[in-house]
């Protein structure tokens, strides 16, 4: 029985670990306003008080940022309201229409990997949205519209289908979209007088020209990867974009990550691919 007792014990541990770890390893994001917002430092969290990286915040927000060096302090306004920060101090001075206040934050100001961070709690004083937190994303959000809750497979594919059919809505007499739930995908085609371009552009295959071909295919594909970004910016969920040849449906041209645009990874294409539908 005691040989028993050891495994049972550490797949316990593991089962009660893991989950700890994986939420640890998803980076903490910011919506503002009405999208995701990207910095190249993450917001992190420090006795259960989120900071974030101030002056892109601030920026994104239009709010103004002045950095004293002697004092250490950090002054974040916007019209009659303004907040001093004191790195590595817990008390905060807040300022409107005239009226100062001292007010004390659960965790100090300050600094790391050269930029300084702020419990967003307080700096949500500037901004007339509420601040509140989506603990399944992991998303800090400064806004009133956002799209709160599990990205479950059903959200996926619901969003999926959306953004095929505004692919056919804003451009039906160019290109035809899926979205395949399986490999959740967005797959497109081009139809009407585009069908005819590229059967003259493979006439020629593979003897066409690196250039004639990238154009033609990145042109294509960024419609449909700028539809998918906006999504991504709204929801949080990229999906992958797949460009079909309307002369041949089963051949894949090049496959993209909405939010990304293709010239960020297209490259030359030197061969071609089938469409797996399994």
């Amino acid at each position: 029985m005691k040989k028993r007792t050891l495994p049972v014990a550490l797949a316990l541990a593991i089962l009660l670990i893991l989950p700890n770890l994986a939420e640890a390893a998803t980076p903490i994001r910011l919506w503002v306003e009405d999208r995701f917002v990207a910095s190249d430092v993450n917001p992190y969290i420090e006795n259960g008080r989120t900071l974030v990286p101030l002056r892109f915040v601030s920026n994104s927000l239009g709010y103004n940022v002045k950095w004293d060096g002697k004092k250490r302090t950090v002054t974040v306004s916007l019209a009659d309201t303004r907040i001093v920060y004191t790195i590595n101090s817990t008390a905060v001075r807040v300022t409107t229409a005239g009226q100062t206040n001292t007010i004390h934050s659960d965790v100090p100001a300050r600094i790391k990997d050269n930029r300084t961070f702020v419990p967003i709690r307080i700096l949500s004083e500037l901004s007339a949205h509420p601040i509140s937190w989506d603990k399944d994303r992991r998303v800090v959000i400064l806004a009133t519209d956002y799209m709160k809750g599990p990205i479950t497979e059903e959200v996926v594919n619901n969003v999926g289908e959306q953004l095929a059919a505004s692919v056919n809505k804003d451009a039906g007499q160019y290109f035809s979209a899926t979205y395949d739930a399986k490999t959740m995908q967005i797959f497109v085609t081009p139809v009407g007088e585009r069908v005819e371009m590229y059967r003259e552009l493979f006439k020629t295959y593979p003897n066409f020209t690196k250039s004639e071909q990238g154009t033609m295919i990145v042109k294509d594909l960024n419609f449909a990867l700028r539809l998918s970004g906006n999504v991504y910016r709204q929801t949080g969920i990229a999906y992958a974009v797949t460009l079909l040849n309307p002369t041949s449906p089963e051949q894949v041209l090049v496959t993209g990550i909405g939010g990304y645009p293709s010239d960020n990874f297209f490259k030359d294409v030197t061969h071609f691919e089938k469409r797996n539908k399994n």
